[in-house]
């Protein structure tokens, strides 16, 4: 991992601590997910945005991709139907 992945991996953990300390609730979004519709109603909670985690390895002899939680699918798509391991046509749904 980069050290500035680390570095950032310990700020949203003392972010984590911080808000269990003060008894605040707390949720993570990022990539487009947690935008849930009430999460803009919350009140008295830190927002832990973990979009600049963008991981997007594939790895085509393992046959594994991994990615980190601010990743959207269509930023890991390309890369999944350049090697052969994604039919385009196989998510969508029919009109």
């Amino acid at each position: 991992m980069e050290s500035s992945a680390v570095d950032a991996s310990r700020s949203y953990l003392n972010q984590v601590r911080r808000a269990n300390q003060n008894d605040l609730r707390f949720f993570a979004t990022g990539g487009g997910h947690g935008s849930e519709p009430g999460f803009a109603t919350v009140k008295n909670a830190v927002n832990i945005d973990l979009s600049n985690f963008r991981q997007n390895d594939l790895d085509t002899t393992a046959n594994t991709l991994t990615i980190g939680p601010g990743i959207a699918f269509g930023d890991f798509e390309e890369n999944l139907y350049n090697a052969g391991k994604l039919m385009r046509e196989s998510y969508r749904l029919s009109p």
